[in-house]
């Protein structure tokens, strides 16, 4: 559910159509635009007749088929889905005859065609926040209390650390607005102390009787900051609770364990009669959630969650976003073995329907197992309405029932347990598509909106406006423009390949940047060492890539350091440091269509056809790079962005040095989000088009113009690419697209907003 005021459904529609004047409805309440199946939930005050006459009223230039081409693609972005598109424009006087009694069949056909020009742009801007932001000021927040300060002095004696300016500014902020919600998000550059007024508040106010738990990203930073607790606060108050680990496992017990034979409730657990139990973090784990401050994985805390841990006592501090997404893979085979050996041995009606109730669009017949006919749809489940804390022990009787028959297909049912398992207070649902030989499933393991299982949740997060994750409506992303500062003391160059940050076009955006390389190879590699992030299944690219850039970096008279790192380990490590550029055009951060699809199918919490998203032939339904389904878009935008920032923010420029950046993008719009985040220039981009090139150097010197700077309309659309008297009245639309989130247009020209 997107809720939209009618002034900023005013501010929508003038952005995506021209010359619009919107004929007001009375009613002055916030329409909510649902993408579900249902009609839109209309506020009290507001008639289905007042949308039409809001959303409809203008008169557009064109033929009767262009507007109602136009008025089909306004609505979808608005979030409408076909139906309700067919409902409010079926009365319009404008629309053709000869659609009303096919109305449904030229929506379909109408978003099958490219995208009309006036809403060319939509994809092309910031996305917005799932969360409302929220700006403060550093002066509007009370000085550090003298215990906070007392705790910081001993953090800092024991890191060999002094207390800088950004420590004071950066805690002295987050703590004041920890106080204020019990559930936030915080949104600070990479860099600035996040993760260190963490340790020190937790270490601080548990001193003060509070209980904590610090989510952090991996298992590794899960001891080095149960470390720093201990040094500054009692060690006995600090406890540390992860996962079952093999490494650590065989190192202690000698013996090849797998997980099955270490499950922490089950009575004959090799733990049990292990010599080194007590050596093993894993065992140890549940006897420290009693502690006064518990340090755990991210996956530690879902797994939790979904095994119903009360939290209800604590606050919860994650450093770094809450990724609450997990997908899981099962073929038609496994379905069938699955469904055969629940209706075969568990003798429980629950059991022998369990797969019915989780894939009710699937056919499962008990001789020919599961059904073999592609699904033209993507379907959204609630986890709620079919799990529940009994299924988790059906399945485990069931398992020991069935004794040695079921040793094969063993690790199958845990795998299957262990994705869907649940307690109500997670609110989980999951979003599935069947090929007919593959179920690809999503599952969004903790509904955050909803989330009430605790005192109080924080989460430090340099992206939190690009979030995935969606809060309750009362969460707000915490901003200080006032710490900004301390982000640009690094300044990035950038080093564009035009072209979709995908596996597919991986090879040619490798190429482009390799050219870049070429032509400005002494100004990137002169510093240090560079930063290559990588897919993990792209072994076949590693080679090519270190050939390439030192073959570049040799051509002109320089050696290189490689420094390769794994795409998915990007967030949260401090390991690249060091690194003076990056090679970021290798990485290819759209996976899969499903992937994207399965996303959107969650975001709109509703099922989809393919065809909004897929071509008959399996490839995505995009426009100019850019997929034409408007929600599919943005969670590529975000999912890409994000990733890139991360990876720019683990090199050197987190130290305040300035960084070269090789990197891939589809348009100059994609620039604009991450601008948001951190200061860059483009200096060159890769495309046959100058045009094209233009519009990314240009657009990047107008972005970085300082506050209260004006340029003419004229000048701004020389700047990207479109000169003369009518550059800026011919491209009027995709301009302003562009610019105004950063410039006040008006007609006497454009004026740079003050930064936030």
């Amino acid at each position: 559910m997107k809720p939209y005021s009618l002034s900023q459904l005013d501010d929508e529609l003038r952005r995506l159509i021209p010359d619009f004047d919107v004929v007001h409805s009375s009613a002055e309440a916030a329409l909510h635009v649902d993408g579900g199946a249902n009609p839109p939930h209309l506020p009290d005050g507001v008639s289905e007749d007042d949308v039409r006459r809001y959303l409809l009223a203008p008169h557009y230039r064109g033929t009767h088929s262009e507007v109602c081409h136009r008025a089909v693609w306004m609505l979808h972005d608005l979030g409408f889905c076909n139906d309700e598109i067919a409902e409010i424009l079926k009365d319009m006087p404008w629309l053709p005859k000869r659609y009303r009694n096919r109305l449904s069949t030229e929506i379909k056909r109408s978003l099958s065609k490219p995208r009309p020009v006036c809403c060319a742009t939509i994809s092309s801007a910031v996305p917005l926040p799932l969360n409302k932001q929220c700006a403060i000021t550093l002066a509007s927040c009370p000085q550090l209390s003298d215990a906070f300060m007392r705790t910081l002095e001993r953090y800092g004696n024991y890191a060999g650390l002094p207390v800088s300016n950004k420590i004071l500014d950066t805690s002295r902020v987050i703590e004041s607005v920890s106080k204020t919600d019990t559930q936030l998000s915080v949104q600070f550059p990479c860099g600035v102390g996040k993760s260190t007024w963490a340790v020190v508040h937790i270490a601080t106010s548990a001193g003060q009787g509070e209980l904590y738990i610090m989510v952090v990203q991996n298992r590794e930073t899960v001891f080095h900051a149960a470390n720093q607790l201990r040094a500054i606060m009692p060690p006995d108050d600090v406890g540390v609770y992860v996962g079952w680990n093999s490494e650590e496992c065989v190192s202690i017990s000698g013996k090849p364990h797998d997980f099955k034979d270490c499950l922490r409730d089950d009575n004959q657990s090799a733990c049990r009669t292990c010599d080194g139990r007590d050596k093993c973090n894993y065992h140890r784990s549940r006897s420290q959630l009693g502690r006064n401050v518990v340090v755990m994985t991210r996956e530690s805390f879902l797994v939790l969650c979904e095994k119903g841990c009360d939290f209800s006592r604590r606050r919860i501090i994650c450093d770094e976003a809450l990724l609450t997404f997990v997908d899981e893979a099962f073929s038609a085979d496994e379905l069938d073995t699955l469904h055969r050996l629940f209706t075969r041995y568990g003798y429980d009606n629950r059991l022998s329907n369990l797969l019915k109730s989780l894939f009710p669009s699937l056919s499962f017949n008990a001789f020919s197992g599961a059904g073999r006919i592609p699904d033209g749809h993507i379907h959204w489940c609630e986890l709620s309405k079919v799990w529940d804390g009994e299924i988790v022990s059906r399945i485990i009787r069931f398992v020991k029932a069935a004794g040695d028959s079921l040793l094969q297909s063993e690790a199958l049912v845990y795998r299957f347990l262990l994705y869907f398992r649940t307690a109500a207070m997670c609110g989980a649902s999951y979003a599935y598509t069947y090929d007919g030989k593959i179920l690809r499933v999503k599952k969004d393991r903790l509904d955050l909106r909803n989330f009430t299982a605790c005192r109080s949740m924080m989460v430090l997060d340099a992206t939190a406006a690009l979030s995935l994750s969606e809060f309750a409506p009362t969460t707000c992303i915490y901003t200080c423009p006032d710490l900004d500062i301390y982000a640009k003391q690094g300044f990035a160059k950038f080093y564009v390949a035009v072209g979709n940050p995908t596996k597919t076009r991986r090879v040619k955006n490798i190429e482009a940047g390799l050219e870049l390389m070429q032509v400005h190879g002494s100004e990137i590699f002169a510093a240090g060492p560079v930063m290559l992030p990588l897919n993990r299944d792209c072994d076949d690219a590693i080679a090519h890539v270190e050939t390439g850039i030192t073959q570049c970096a040799s051509r002109h008279g320089l050696s290189v350091q490689i420094r390769k790192i794994s795409r998915g380990l990007m967030r949260g490590t401090n390991a690249m440091r060091d690194c003076t550029s990056a090679f970021m055009a290798a990485a290819g951060f759209f996976t899969s269509i499903e992937d994207i699809a399965l996303h959107a199918c969650l975001r709109q919490r509703r099922d989809l056809p393919w065809s909004e998203l897929r071509n008959a032939d399996g490839s995505p339904r995009m426009h100019h790079g850019r997929f034409t389904n408007s929600v599919a878009q943005d969670i590529y935008m975000r999912k890409a962005i994000t990733e890139l920032y991360q990876g720019i923010y683990r090199s050197a420029i987190r130290d305040g040095r300035n960084v070269s950046v090789v990197l891939a993008v589809p348009d100059a719009g994609w620039l604009l989000p991450l601008w948001q985040l951190m200061r860059f220039t483009v200096v060159d981009a890769a495309h046959a088009n100058p045009q094209t090139v233009q519009m990314f150097t240009g657009l990047s010197r107008l972005v970085n113009m300082s506050a209260g700077a004006t340029v003419t309309k004229r000048d701004a659309a020389a700047c990207l690419g479109y000169p003369g008297v009518d550059g800026w009245k011919d491209h009027k639309d995709m301009l302003n697209g562009l610019l105004a989130q950063f410039f006040q247009i008006n007609h006497h020209g454009l004026v740079r907003k003050e930064l936030s």
